[in-house]
């Protein structure tokens, strides 16, 4: 039964059931004799990515910080460019509130204040939900910060980043460690976000530009289901 028929198909099981009685015809068609359409899915590939790019411009980041920072998202936005016919970027600068900018204020505006990260990650799932479907999307969401956070807020931070990973391709986060600057693991949010345990989430830190490269490397790292820089 279906509301749509199958003509070719009807035809077919009619000169089928006339041959096994002998007769070598079409025609006289019975109940037994009818086929329907049915619909069928069909896999096709997303050929367009989203990439929300998060940036820690509190008071904490300095000039080293955010050269580093800047430099990674410039050389991840052309690995991206270069795999999707078809990305939209999404720009969000935060520090105890997050917004969107456009690309030319986040790669040059300079802000300071305290630090609330939940903010950030809070508004990129707001981004998403509402503008970009999963069923249509590639999506990434990259960060960078010198892991400074209110240290109330960690627990947010974790909770959110755990919903993301889990709809998203990738969420990787890039700590940027000051040099002669020495950081507790469970203090920054390297360690808060490493103590998570989801395969889309990757996280690495560098302590010189020179290590950019591999932070790259590291989050677009080769998976099954993952693209790898080359």
């Amino acid at each position: 039964r279906g509301p749509l028929l199958d003509k070719k198909a009807t035809v077919r099981e009619n000169l089928l059931r006339n041959a096994r009685r002998g007769e070598v015809r079409l025609g006289g068609f019975e109940r037994d004799d009818l086929r329907y359409l049915t619909y069928r899915e069909e896999v096709r590939p997303k050929t367009q990515a989203v990439v929300v790019m998060i940036m820690d411009v509190s008071g904490s980041m300095g000039a080293f910080e955010k050269r580093c920072a800047r430099l990674f998202f410039w050389w991840a936005t052309r690995f991206l460019r270069s795999r999707y016919a078809e990305i939209q970027l999404l720009f969000v600068a935060h520090h105890t509130e997050a917004r969107e900018c456009s690309e030319e204020e986040f790669f040059t505006r300079v802000e300071s204040g305290g630090t609330r990260v939940s903010s950030a990650y809070e508004l990129a799932g707001d981004l998403l939900r509402r503008r970009y479907p999963a069923s249509e999307w590639n999506a990434y969401v990259l960060a960078c910060s010198d892991g400074d956070n209110d240290a109330g807020d960690n627990g947010r931070v974790v909770a959110l980043v755990d919903a993301l990973a889990a709809s998203v391709n990738l969420v990787g986060y890039l700590q940027i460690d000051r040099q002669h600057r020495y950081h507790w693991a469970g203090a920054h949010l390297f360690g808060v976000l490493g103590s998570l345990e989801v395969p889309n989430l990757v996280i690495t830190r560098v302590s010189r530009d020179e290590e950019i490269w591999g932070a790259l490397r590291t989050i677009f790292r080769p998976t099954p289901d993952e693209l790898a820089v080359g």
